[in-house]
């Protein structure tokens, strides 16, 4: 994209940052100068002209006479920038994720055309950027989840909506006494009796009626657990089958 960017404006230089605002700092997720690629750039932007970008809030152009503006800028020193062009990237909910700027030694007309281009490119950047946030907030959760999972002494069960065992905690693995691997992938009604696997499906029904957040039910009360044909033993003390269910099961 910023390579597209340098090209269809014909500058010197473009890139893409995210913006972590407790430190004032952009961090280069790609940054196109002079034919190559620039690794690892992170700036502080004080000083600087995104620092207009971010708090602003909007589309800053400088077609001109950079350094007269920004004389002790060492890395416009270095490239001997003479103008620059930035456009925060904002999520829908008007939250800054980071920025888009473009570069070069000789002046960027100040025309509509230019700008018109740059605020395109800009949109479909800030599009990409807060799906790549999106999914690292996913990726962090699940991690998270995954740490809660491994450690808990209940046994945990995620089923997704043909009541297929999508994932299981070690803990599960000991109550049932069944492998993950010969569990996950498989209807959860062949691990529970009959009588259970209704009750399951009736709760499902029943918590399928109720708001969002208030999905979840304690059923007090033991049963056993069937693990494979005419095998049935009694869950351990302090576990119980079905005991606390919470719909959480994926479209």
């Amino acid at each position: 994209m910023v390579q597209n960017l340098a090209r269809a404006l014909g500058t010197h230089g473009a890139w893409v940052t995210e913006y972590f605002p407790e430190r004032r700092r952009l961090h280069a997720l790609a940054f196109w100068m002079d034919g190559q690629w620039i690794k690892d750039y992170d700036v502080d932007i004080t000083g600087t002209p995104c620092e207009q970008v971010i708090d602003t809030q909007r589309l800053v152009h400088f077609p001109d006479r950079l350094l007269e503006l920004y004389p002790n800028e060492p890395d416009l020193m270095a490239i001997g920038a003479v103008s620059y062009m930035g456009v925060p990237l904002l999520n829908t909910d008007g939250v800054i994720l980071g920025h888009m700027a473009v570069i070069d030694r000789r002046p960027i007309p100040e025309q509509p055309r230019v700008h018109a281009i740059f605020q395109i490119f800009a949109a479909r950047a800030a599009a990409e950027l807060q799906r790549l946030r999106a999914e690292a907030d996913v990726r962090e959760r699940e991690e998270k989840f995954g740490r809660l999972l491994s450690s808990a002494m209940d046994a945990i069960i995620e089923l997704d909506n043909r009541l297929h065992i999508t994932r299981i905690n070690p803990a599960t693995e000991k109550v049932f006494r069944c492998r993950a691997d010969k569990m996950v992938g498989q209807d959860f009604r062949r691990f529970v009796s009959r009588e259970d696997a209704g009750r399951l499906l009736t709760l499902i029904a029943e918590l399928d009626g109720r708001p969002e957040g208030q999905q979840s039910r304690w059923i007090p009360g033991a049963s056993p657990l069937v693990v494979r044909k005419a095998n049935r033993f009694p869950p351990r003390r302090r576990s119980r089958d079905l005991s606390s269910i919470g719909r959480n099961i994926p479209p």
